[in-house]
């Protein structure tokens, strides 16, 4: 199912942001055949993006996130379970 799902996706965000991934896209491409661009063109622009956002994360935040939450549960001493909510 989520065969079919990412290559729409890529082509929903081909459509949408055409000159934004042709602005950042600076591989080779043999033809260029229309004004869209390609799955794979996309896909390497998304990942890349990813990948940048990934590392822009500080060291250990997640683990920090946690354990704020838990000395807070323990700081209320509640019984009731503790939802985190992030904004």
């Amino acid at each position: 199912m989520t065969g079919a799902i990412a290559p729409g996706l890529l082509q929903l965000i081909a459509l949408k942001f055409t000159d934004d991934i042709w602005r950042q896209f600076d591989a080779y491409i043999r033809t260029r055949s229309s004004d869209i661009p390609p799955e794979r063109a996309v896909k390497i622009i998304i990942s890349s993006l990813l990948l940048k956002d990934f590392r822009s994360f500080a060291p250990h935040a997640i683990m920090r996130l946690i354990q704020a939450v838990i000395s807070e549960m323990i700081s209320r001493r509640e019984q009731q379970p503790c939802y985190l909510i992030l904004r």
